[in-house]
């Protein structure tokens, strides 16, 4: 009787997280709940989309955490994302838009970077009123990612102090 009852309460246990706990609402808010939500040059639909959530899918199928590095190497324009579950039926995400505030230049252009050193884009032209980050890059910048910088070095520490205070500014 033991082994039967613990057996029935196994299998409710795997039926409702994947029978009941489907996703019906995917919704999409900035952190502080502000509404409309500021998403930046993505539409909701867009961000929605990149997601790949189908309706009817098990609720916790979804990784939070992969969905969420996902988001961001596809929509790089989005400086944070995090998911989170409102049960029964709804995941949401949270997006703060990513604003392009340096750039390091490249030798085929200019990578263009946030605040947080992710790349946005990389381009031929530099846009107007980016701050120039001055740091040796320890690979090729990826969109998406965020920038593997070090500091200068060299035999002048004086140029290397004067790179800091800029980079800091």
């Amino acid at each position: 009787v033991l082994l039967i009852t613990l057996l029935l309460i196994l299998l409710a246990i795997v039926f409702s997280t994947d029978v009941i706990f489907k996703v019906e609402t995917l919704r999409i808010e900035n952190p502080d709940g502000s509404d409309p939500p500021n998403t930046g040059i993505y539409s909701q639909e867009d961000i929605a989309l990149a997601t790949e959530i189908t309706p009817g899918q098990a609720l916790f199928a979804v990784d939070g955490n992969k969905l969420e590095d996902k988001l961001l190497v596809a929509l790089p324009y989005l400086e944070e994302v995090e998911v989170k579950y409102s049960l029964p039926t709804t995941i949401v995400i949270q997006v703060t838009p990513a604003v392009e505030s340096l750039y390091i230049p490249l030798e085929e252009g200019y990578a263009i970077l946030s605040e947080t050193l992710r790349v946005l884009r990389i381009t031929d032209t530099l846009p107007d009123g980016l701050i120039e980050l001055q740091a040796t890059l320890g690979g090729e910048p990826q969109v998406g990612y965020s920038l593997d910088a070090t500091k200068v070095e060299g035999e002048d520490q004086e140029a290397n102090a004067e790179t800091e205070a800029q980079n800091q500014t």
